[in-house]
């Protein structure tokens, strides 16, 4: 269980991602004698915590996405390579991407800017 995540990241980045490091303390319940053997006080790990997981989700690239006249757009090309912009609404923002709660639907070809 997470006990605890700092609100600051840390001023060094992860080497594996490039991204900041949040220091976060675990709680560990339940744990058996054999397995409690492994671990000491001070050890550190790399985790992936998961916030959020939406396996029909349609991500973009931050690059597909505009403003215009207020509203979040993506342009989506249409047969015979026409384009129109389509508004939207947006989900969370991963490092792969923005999810795409309403707008586009999956198969739709964007264009990026």
């Amino acid at each position: 269980m997470v006990a605890s995540v700092t609100a600051q990241a840390s001023s060094e980045t992860s080497a594996r991602t490039g991204a900041p490091d949040f220091p976060a303390r675990m709680l560990i319940e339940d744990i058996r004698p054999e397995e409690c053997r492994h671990l000491a006080v001070g050890m550190s790990a790399n985790l992936s915590v998961i916030v959020c997981d939406n396996p029909n989700a349609i991500v973009r690239p931050q690059d597909a996405i505009r403003t215009e006249g207020g509203e979040r757009v993506v342009r989506i090309r249409e047969t015979l390579g026409t384009v129109r912009h389509v508004p939207m609404t947006l989900g969370i923002s991963t490092p792969e991407g923005i999810d795409i709660r309403q707008g586009p639907s999956s198969g739709d070809v964007v264009v990026l800017w």
